[in-house]
């Protein structure tokens, strides 16, 4: 499979690390793990969304055991700033 070109966090180049199970890429800082250059992870490294994809999903009790069950069921959203924050400076990508 091939890998991205760019970090999927910040769409920068430079040192990645790829996504054993997509196409996705990240810079080590840009990953919540924060690993470094000089010691990568071993093995089998998945990035969030196909972590997420992989879990086995939990079954809540109670009350609010639907509304969690329910939230479970979405894909993680990825941080990002408001439209006119993103919109306000030129040459940066989100």
């Amino acid at each position: 499979m091939d890998s991205d070109d760019n970090c999927t966090a910040c769409l920068g180049k430079g040192e990645l690390l790829c996504c054993d199970n997509c196409p996705r890429v990240f810079h080590f800082s840009c990953v919540e793990e924060g690993f470094d250059e000089l010691s990568p992870p071993e093995g089998i490294w998945l990035c969030r969304i196909c972590k997420f994809n992989k879990r086995e999903p939990e079954e809540h009790q109670g009350l609010f055991g639907p509304l969690l069950d329910a939230l479970d069921a979405t894909l993680p959203r990825s941080y990002s700033l408001p439209l006119n924050i993103r919109e306000s400076f030129e040459a940066v990508f989100s």
